[in-house]
Parts: structure tokens; sequence; C-alpha cells
């Protein structure tokens, strides 16, 4: 052992430097400050870890991707269900409004289309509004109408006065 002030070649059990009197740090305990310890299980990076660790994080990305397209296509699917029940759920009120039953019926009875479509299988609405306030309405619907000989469709227009029912006020079918 070497003193750390001036040098001077010392015995290991000496505490201070027999020169200069400088105190002196025992063999042991210097060795243990300049050793490195290494985990075994798990060596420090190199060059074969690094590929190692960029794999992880491409799994790590390509995990997240996935999830992330999934959340989207998971919420696309939701949208596209409401949109569709919402579609469906107005659909059926228009066809159960007072004022398309009325348009049915009055298809139903219209001899010059039970003519030309023979008996009647079943109506489509392609589209359709109707609006009332305090007890006046409007409605006008385009329906087609499958017969058993043909198929047509009808533009057929209604009006309701307050305390009244649905009255047809105009009908155009090809």
């Amino acid at each position: 052992m070497y003193c750390t002030n001036c040098g001077s070649n010392l015995e290991s059990c000496v505490n201070f430097c027999t020169i200069c009197g400088t105190a002196t740090v025992p063999a042991p305990h210097f060795a243990q400050q300049q050793q490195h310890t290494y985990n075994v299980a798990q060596p420090p990076p190199t060059l074969q870890n690094f590929s190692t660790i960029k794999t992880g994080n491409a799994m790590k990305a390509r995990t997240i991707a996935i999830i992330v397209i999934a959340a989207i296509l998971g919420t696309i699917l939701v949208f596209a269900i409401f949109a569709g029940a919402l579609f469906l759920g107005v659909r059926s009120i228009a066809q159960n409004h007072p004022s398309y039953q009325a348009a049915i019926n009055y298809i139903e009875a219209h001899p010059e289309i039970i003519e030309i479509v023979g008996d009647i299988e079943r109506f489509s609405s392609r589209s359709g509004s109707f609006s009332t306030t305090a007890g006046r309405g409007q409605a006008e619907y385009v329906i087609r109408v499958v017969g058993s000989e043909n198929t047509i469709t009808v533009h057929i227009r209604l009006e309701k006065e307050p305390l009244t029912d649905w009255e047809v006020v105009s009908i155009v079918f090809r």
C-alpha cells in the first residue's frame, strides 16, 4: 500500500503514513471502492443487447398501434350501429304516424292503383315527412307499391285541420 499524500511505501496494517503522518485507507476498503460489480443475470448493454431493446420497443409500438386501430374501428362500429338504429327508429315513427296510415289506406282503396299493380304485396317508404302544429298538419310521402303484376311509386300529400282526420290533397303515381 502507498501513502496518498507523499507516495511512500507503507505496510498494509498501518493507519498513518510513517513519513508525513497522513491517515491511510486500509487496503481492503480501498479495494472495495475500486471494484465494479456486475449483475450476471443482466449484463451491461452491448451491441447484441441493443437489438433486443429495439425489438422490444418495436413490439410495444406495434401493440399500441393495434390498440389505437381497434379503438378507432370500435368507435366507427358504435357510430354505425347508432346511426342505423336512429334511421330505422325515425322510419318506424314515420310509418306508424296517422298520416302515413291514412296514405296507405287511401292507396289500398284507389281503384286505378289496384288496376295497375294487381294485388298489393307490400309497401316500402322511400321518403317522407310530416309536421303538426296546434292540430293542423301537413304530410308528404313517396311510397313504393309492390303488386303481383307491377310496381309503382306513389307521391302523396295529405293535410289535417284541428279535430279532423288526415285527408289526401294530391296523389301522383307512375
